[in-house]
């Protein structure tokens, strides 16, 4: 990755690395809402959100990232969500090991 990307270290094995771009998350209803992506791995994001959501909610992620030639799509869960102040919370969104993203 470049164009000032910073790669993290990660507990869980998996390259994270620092973005900060505008995706979209498709809710129950067919309902968009927009997300921060603040960063990603092969494996899911991390972003900030201003609305509310629940641990195990199921969405489709759409992102645009200058190292793909196209936007992205991906079934994800919310797996973690930390308020970090009012009306904004950072979230997890994990792809699942069968639907991961082939960062290189």
């Amino acid at each position: 990755m470049d164009q000032g990307e910073t790669k993290l270290l990660n507990k869980r094995g998996y390259n994270r690395f620092e973005i900060d771009t505008l995706a979209t998350l498709i809710r129950e209803g067919n309902l968009e809402r927009p997300i921060i992506v603040t960063n990603l791995c092969s494996r899911g994001v991390g972003g900030v959100i201003n609305y509310s959501t629940v641990i195990n909610e199921e969405v489709i992620i759409t992102m645009t990232l200058p190292i793909f030639d196209k936007p992205i799509s991906r079934k994800a869960k919310i797996v973690w969500c930390k308020e970090i102040k009012k009306d904004y919370c950072q979230v997890g969104l994990d792809f699942g090991p069968y639907n991961l993203v082939v960062l290189s």
